[in-house]
């Protein structure tokens, strides 16, 4: 269960969320102590200032300045504040502290008490001098109960220095630190749960539509394929993913029909020269014996037939093997001109039977990297189609040359041309229209309707092309293009 994709990506969210809760209560720890430092310092810096004004205001009816401290000291109201007031000696003056309380004289003498208490806390000793003159300065202390924060400044008046020292316990401030924390700790772990909870919840509604997108690709067979995927929104990433499912499924269909209509095409198309040499075979031999013509007559026909189921036959493995990449290309240097002319000459018998004049034009050495059993095939491919196709007593031309890094190979008949709309599929297996149905059959041609698609894979494996250039009343004209090398290799 924990290994569901949903299961994971809640995990994968709670980690991602528990790293950033840790740093952000980190963040805001560090931010709430340093806050409330600030916040303590102000208030010392503000409870001094407040006793210096209010000493200042007792001076003017109590000259005498240990007096009139003595007196502020003790009306001041600061009961979370300890003041301790020292002299340039670092003699205690005056303080609020339940250690050292200066008695506060009797109004009935005039003059202060000649005794002094010394200074009681040594560790005001550094904030005493690190005030300097007319300066001021803060430190934490490590006083009897915790950790105090002290503020010192420096008072000058004329002929004497005092220093005012603000101390405060920070008792409230740690407890408050300690709180902040244990809410922290005890938060994180709940805020988790629920977000893990929240994140199967998230997730498995989000995964949801996979699930069903997974329960209808399940369901598809190959008598189905014609169904789709829904798309609930193709906007978004499942939406995106159940569209390229879909045009996938698109092309399993038609490579499907493609498959379907290739066995069947190629069934129909052996049965006719099986049927013909079942035929003949059987009328032979349907009497005890016969003229000898008769015989050679029979022979004829079943072995133009059986050339004709040959050249189907290596058609369909090559194209077979050609749509499972597994074709063994042998690649080695050839020379385009010497294997065109080859192919014409193989083709010259059957022109001559169709009074058809074949012209081969290849001027310039035409050295290329290919496969010459191919390269001859798919040329012998299209000059049998203008040969047989092409118009009875005409001519059929072969120009191969170099055209801007490229080898074009024009193979051109002056026959009545390929009607416009038989032009799109002319490259499709096993298609062949009304008039080349007529034309072929009418000579016993071999074609199945595979020639045109062997010269194209061909040219598709040598990276190149096979197009038709044009094709009207007078004539049609194929166009064969391969890369030509860089560097001229040696033809073999």
């Amino acid at each position: 269960m924990f290994r569901a994709i949903r299961f994971r990506l809640a995990l994968w969210y709670t980690v991602v969320l528990g790293v950033c809760l840790v740093g952000f209560a980190g963040l805001t720890w560090v931010y709430i102590d340093r806050a409330i430092n600030r916040r303590i310092d102000d208030s010392l810096r503000e409870v001094a200032q407040a006793f210096v004004a209010a000493w200042h205001s007792a001076q003017s009816s109590t000259p005498n300045r240990k007096v009139s401290a003595a007196e502020v000291v003790q009306e001041f109201r600061a009961d979370e504040f300890e003041l301790v007031i020292f002299d340039e000696a670092q003699r205690e003056v005056a303080s609020n502290s339940r250690t050292t309380r200066v008695r506060r004289p009797r109004r009935a003498r005039a003059s202060p008490p000649t005794t002094q208490a010394l200074l009681p806390r040594p560790d005001l000793a550094p904030l005493f001098r690190e005030a300097g003159a007319g300066g001021e300065a803060f430190a934490t202390l490590d006083g009897p109960s915790g950790l105090e924060r002290a503020y010192a400044v420096d008072v000058t008046l004329p002929g004497r220095r005092e220093v005012v020292a603000v101390i405060q316990d920070l008792a409230s401030r740690r407890q408050l630190i300690d709180d902040l924390g244990q809410a922290f700790l005890l938060m994180a772990p709940i805020g988790l749960l629920v977000a893990f909870g929240g994140g199967v919840f998230l997730a498995g509604r989000a995964l949801d539509p996979v699930g069903a997108m997974a329960d209808q690709a399940d369901a598809i067979e190959a008598s189905t394929l014609h169904e789709r995927l829904s798309v609930a929104n193709p906007r978004d990433e499942l939406g995106h993913l159940a569209t390229v499912v879909n045009r996938l499924l698109g092309r399993l269909e038609a490579a499907f029909d493609q498959q379907r209509r290739f066995m069947t095409e190629a069934a129909h198309e052996l049965r006719t020269p099986v049927a013909v040499v079942r035929g003949e075979a059987d009328l032979a031999l349907s009497r005890a014996a016969r003229p000898e013509d008769q015989y050679r007559e029979a022979l004829d026909v079943i072995r133009d037939e059986s050339r004709r189921m040959t050249r189907i036959v290596d058609d369909l493995f090559l194209l077979g093997r050609a749509d499972a990449n597994a074709y063994p290309l042998t690649i080695a240097p050839i020379e385009l001109g010497a294997v065109a002319r080859d192919a014409v000459r193989s083709e010259e018998t059957i022109a001559a039977a169709r009074e058809i004049a074949v012209v081969c034009e290849a001027p310039d050495p035409l050295p290329l990297e290919g496969d010459e059993s191919l390269i001859r095939r798919a040329l012998q491919n299209l000059l049998d189609n203008a040969v047989k196709y092409g118009r009875r007593g005409g001519h059929v031309w072969v120009d191969a040359r170099r055209d801007d890094g490229h080898y074009r190979v024009l193979v051109r008949d002056d026959g009545p041309g390929i009607p416009p709309e038989e032009q799109a599929r002319i490259f499709d297996r096993f298609y062949r229209g009304a008039s080349a149905r007529a034309a072929g059959d009418s000579d016993n041609g071999s074609g199945a309707g595979l020639g045109l698609a062997v010269a194209r894979w061909v040219a598709g494996v040598h990276q190149g092309s096979l197009e038709l250039v044009r094709s009207d009343s007078t004539g049609t004209e194929f166009e064969l293009r391969v890369p030509a090398p860089t560097s001229s290799p040696s033809p073999v």
